[in-house]
């Protein structure tokens, strides 16, 4: 781990309180992990009022932030893993680069790179930037070349939300660090209204409808729940509460190895609850599952990206988790209850399970 540089901190402690000071936050990573960087990016614009604040995200994460307030401009790079059809690999790479002189041309004053665990392409992106100055958290032992202002990992909390106060502490001069709230606030994210107005009336929804979303999808295997305990819990909500119900899946072939998707689980799913109020729709943009869930009265779902834009809008969440740990990745700032079998799987969860917390969510609306 590289030694800190106290001329470094003192530089940039200096430069963080000009009104032209320019800051890079590089968040590369999935859905879920930008939308906990929200509070972050809140309360460093909260402190630093007048400096730049932008991200640098990819072209799939990138629409969580349409809209936000708290940074002047979100760029995007695409994955090779994310190319589209008819989109080329050296297309994706002319394109990279373009982008990294564009960030060299902005003669950031810091660059933050986001995430517990130090990744080497976030640093590089990073490095790519020539800012004068790179922050980011350094594990023992992790290679930081470039990190002159590191912050050690040990003994910190993993929740992001945490971690991120704890950056702050680092990062902020002492009189911006000041006015630093106790916890961060909530996640956000921006409901286009045009689209929101048009999925009302395409589905006939208003404000006051009690709606149960129930989120289908799951990148890990273990983070699943199955079809037929999805149908079953969606028919007693529906006998108990009377409400209408909203499916949401990942489109797409199971079998693809890019984006895998749940039509097949969808229809099958649909098959079995023919006989219920069901709006079913397939989660084609990161747009359109913000403004469905928007009119959710309450959400079901497995740990993910899903899970936390639910929360960012406020809603209520019953959290099934699997193989990962809700100490670290449960939704920020939403009334929730976890749900985690000792199998940590999640198809384990019996269905009385579920209803109880959807219930218990109901009767403690406060």
């Amino acid at each position: 781990m590289s030694v800190r540089a106290p001329a470094a901190w003192d530089d940039w402690y200096q430069r963080a309180l000009d009104p032209e000071a320019r800051i890079l936050i590089v968040q590369r990573e999935n859905i879920g992990d930008l939308v906990l960087s929200t509070p972050f990016f809140r309360a460093l614009k909260t402190a630093l009022p007048n400096a730049t604040i932008d991200v640098l995200a990819n072209s799939y994460n990138a629409p969580v932030l349409d809209g936000n307030s708290a940074i002047n401009t979100c760029y995007a790079y695409t994955k090779l893993k994310h190319r589209k059809p008819g989109q080329s690999r050296l297309g994706i790479v002319f394109d990279t680069w373009r982008l990294r002189s564009t960030l060299r041309a902005n003669h950031y004053d810091l660059a933050i790179v986001m995430g517990a665990r130090l990744s080497a392409h976030a640093l590089a992106l990073a490095r790519a930037a020539r800012a004068r100055h790179i922050a980011a958290f350094v594990g023992q032992g992790a290679s930081s070349d470039g990190v002159d202002l590191p912050v050690a990992m040990t003994g910190l909390p993993e929740h992001p939300p945490r971690l991120h106060r704890f950056l702050l502490e680092k990062l902020l001069p002492e009189a911006a660090r000041a006015g630093l709230p106790p916890s961060l606030p909530a996640c956000e994210v921006t409901v286009d209204a045009a689209l929101r107005q048009d999925i009302a009336k395409g589905e006939n929804l208003g404000p006051g409808d009690m709606l149960f979303a129930f989120h289908i999808s799951a990148r890990k295997l273990d983070q699943r729940w199955g079809t037929e305990q999805f149908a079953e819990l969606m028919h007693r909500a529906h006998k108990r509460h009377g409400a209408r119900l909203l499916l949401l899946w990942a489109p797409g072939a199971a079998g693809n190895p890019t984006h895998p998707g749940d039509d097949q689980k969808a229809e099958e799913l649909l098959a079995l609850t023919s006989d219920l109020p069901v709006i079913a729709r397939p989660t084609e943009s990161l747009a359109g599952l913000i403004g469905l869930l928007s009119f959710a009265s309450l959400v079901v779902c497995s740990d993910g990206g899903a899970m936390h834009i639910a929360a960012a809008l406020k809603k209520p969440l019953v959290c099934m988790f699997g193989n990962s740990d809700p100490e670290v990745w449960q939704a920020w700032a939403t009334r929730q209850v976890i749900l985690r079998d000792p199998s940590h799987k999640v198809a384990a969860l019996a269905v009385d399970t579920v209803e109880e917390a959807l219930n218990r969510l109901l009767k403690n609306p406060a």
